[in-house]
């Protein structure tokens, strides 16, 4: 969008401490991953997090307050954002996303946001593994016994090494350029 591509000329710089996290999940997230990511950041050993947590517009009114319960007992700083007109905002404020397998992984990457995407099937695994193989993302497939446990350690392995971070940011904004379209008619 012309919105991103406007932020996209000037890289993001990350905070100091690497601690701020956007939760997006999708406009419904009918696998309700909002759930199963703040139960895993509940068990997160990183200190003072910064967590602002989206609602999209076709979340259940069941779904919002599942969420909302989540949002008020956590031991992180955290933010409830119901369905905002734009992302992009929010995106540029965070260090780290944790998204689903949508569109919004190259939006992130577009503007050198360092991510994790989540899918809870297994098109769309085979899809996110693919792009998280290019460095732009790590991917973690929901489900499993074990699950909190992995993506708290997926996290907390991200959230204080700013340096992976910063490798991730650069290999984003190489993959996702801006550019594709133009690439696409002058080969037509």
């Amino acid at each position: 969008s012309s919105e991103i591509e406007s932020f996209r000329q000037k890289p993001k710089a990350a905070s100091r401490d690497g601690n701020r996290i956007l939760v997006t999940l999708g406009g419904a997230d009918p696998a309700r991953l909002t759930v199963v990511v703040m139960a895993a950041l509940a068990s997160v050993k990183a200190k003072g997090l910064d967590i602002r947590v989206v609602t999209g517009p076709f979340f259940s009114e069941d779904l919002i307050a599942e969420v909302r319960r989540q949002v008020e007992f956590s031991k992180h700083r955290c933010q409830l954002v119901n369905s905002p007109d734009t992302l992009v905002e929010h995106m540029l404020w965070c260090d780290l996303a944790i998204t689903g397998p949508g569109l919004t992984k190259y939006e992130l990457a577009s503007l050198g946001i360092p991510m994790i995407i989540f899918t809870s099937n297994a098109d769309d695994t085979e899809i996110n593994k693919q792009f998280s193989s290019t460095g732009a993302a790590a991917h973690m497939c929901t489900g499993g016994d074990d699950n909190d446990l992995l993506v708290a350690q997926a996290i907390d392995g991200l959230v204080c090494n700013t340096s992976r971070q910063g490798d991730m940011a650069r290999r984003g904004r190489e993959l996702v350029d801006g550019k594709g379209a133009g690439r696409v008619v002058s080969r037509l």
